[in-house]
């Protein structure tokens, strides 16, 4: 029963996501650039035949815009999400493996950082940056949320290093890189997954933030963030599809992410099997 439940979240999450990212990729395909343009005539409809989801404040279909927010939302998550993996798993992984009084100072240091607002540390970041742009937005993300990654991956690698079996490799000779290579990293690759894609979660929701606060991509470039902003601002217009339809896309592409690293991570963990006996 365990299985076949865990089989339809896989399939049930999976599709969700393509969905998504089909819709992104192929719906703007079908409707001409004057979609997005300012149209007087057509200004706050609701959804329709004509409009499925209807047009915002400017005229401009709301489908059209959500799927072509969608490309840049996922390109900036997506590229962020990498980002951070990399950079906490490269820093958890390295201050685990060094003399204690090395990873005390490496972890002392990653804690004053996480210490930190993020969004605080972003404002800031993006002042510096001068004008907005996706590269600079998502590399805003990907420096202030890589921390996060490495704590987690720190905490992996602590629990792992005191295992019995890593005890023994050690009083075999294995050095440091020999522990990283066939014992540490094929063992927290469950825990790295779920990071990879908790990271690609936390980029959509971060982005989205510092986009509906006037601060992520221009206006001019679509994003579920900005749109979500728009929509708000709309509400006492009572245009509640501007806020539902790419709010809808943005928390539907973030709990899928996070639902299927939760699946990966069962599948990738060596000790599953043996958690849970055999399979009959």
């Amino acid at each position: 029963m365990n299985r076949m439940r865990e089989n339809f979240m896989t399939f049930f999450s999976l599709g969700i996501l393509v969905s998504i990212v089909l819709a992104s990729m192929v719906v703007p395909l079908f409707f001409s650039a004057e979609a997005n343009n300012p149209n007087v005539t057509l200004i706050g409809q609701p959804p329709s035949s004509s409009h499925l989801l209807g047009t915002d404040l400017m005229g401009r279909d709301v489908l059209y815009r959500v799927c072509l927010a969608g490309r840049t939302t996922m390109l900036i998550a997506f590229t962020a999400g990498v980002l951070m993996a990399l950079m906490g798993v490269m820093y958890g992984a390295i201050s685990a493996m060094m003399p204690g009084f090395v990873d005390t100072a490496l972890m002392g240091f990653l804690n004053v950082i996480i210490s930190l607002p993020v969004i605080f540390v972003a404002v800031i970041l993006r002042s510096i940056g001068g004008s907005s742009s996706v590269i600079q937005v998502t590399v805003i993300v990907a420096v202030t949320s890589w921390m996060f990654m490495a704590k987690m991956v720190w905490d992996e690698f602590v629990r792992l290093r005191g295992m019995e079996f890593v005890r023994q490799s050690m009083t075999l000779g294995a050095g440091r890189l020999g522990r990283f290579k066939w014992h540490l990293m094929p063992n927290a690759l469950p825990t790295v997954v779920v990071i990879g894609t908790l990271g690609i979660s936390q980029a959509v929701m971060l982005e989205s933030t510092l986009s509906f606060l006037g601060l992520g991509v221009p206006s001019l470039i679509p994003t579920w963030g900005n749109m979500l902003a728009d929509g708000y601002n709309a509400l006492m217009m009572k245009c509640w599809w501007l806020v539902v339809f790419p709010g809808g896309f943005l928390v539907f592409f973030a709990l899928t992410v996070n639902l299927l690293g939760d699946i990966l991570r069962d599948i990738l963990d060596p000790c599953r099997e043996a958690d849970n006996g055999p399979t009959p």
